[in-house]
């Protein structure tokens, strides 16, 4: 399990119908919310079962990132616990996810123990795996920073993180997600750095 399928590999299961073509379907319509706008409590969570567990079922290498949606969804909706689970599921599906993404998977769980959690150590635990990608969106790297820093009792660097992540937002394709992460930064100054 693992990588990518091409365009050419997701039309073909389109066209093949049954299963394949059901979780190609799910899969779409989750990403395209998502990029379109849709915060992360707001995803169907029924959809995300179901493309989970398609997911699972067909062997897709697709089915790891659904942990992600979960636990994003979770998240938004103040459920800590639940986001806590479903981030350990997609750290402990990680090795299925090409090299030069997997560091999402590091600093997705560095920031949610720095912003969520206030753990210091294995927000810089998970801190020390990511490595920087072109393929990551510079307003994830900058909140986690500045959670780190907030933890850290470095207020003025953690505001200018928080500024520079809320500058690098439009840029991120997950609109969705990123209006998640507006409120969190807002929240991160609010109540850690206020």
């Amino acid at each position: 399990m693992g990588g990518f399928t091409s365009d050419g590999g997701r039309i073909l299961n389109l066209q093949r119908g049954g299963e394949a073509a059901r979780f190609e379907v799910l899969m779409l319509k989750i990403l395209s919310q998502s990029s379109g706008g849709v915060r992360p409590s707001l995803l169907d969570w029924s959809e995300l079962e179901e493309a989970s567990q398609l997911g699972q079922k067909l062997n897709s290498p697709f089915a790891v990132y659904i942990q992600s949606f979960f636990h994003q969804s979770a998240w938004d909706k103040g459920n800590l616990d639940l986001a806590e689970q479903h981030l350990l599921a997609y750290i402990d599906d990680s090795e299925s996810i090409p090299d030069g993404i997997r560091s999402i998977v590091w600093l997705d769980a560095a920031f949610f123990y720095a912003a969520a959690k206030s753990d210091l150590a294995k927000a810089l635990d998970y801190w020390s795996r990511f490595k920087p990608s072109a393929i990551i969106p510079k307003a994830v790297v900058f909140s986690t920073e500045a959670a780190i820093c907030a933890l850290e009792n470095k207020s003025a660097e953690a505001n200018s993180k928080i500024d520079l992540a809320l500058a690098e937002l439009p840029n991120m394709m997950d609109r969705g997600t990123a209006l998640a992460l507006k409120d969190k930064l807002v929240s991160l100054r609010e109540h850690r750095l206020g």
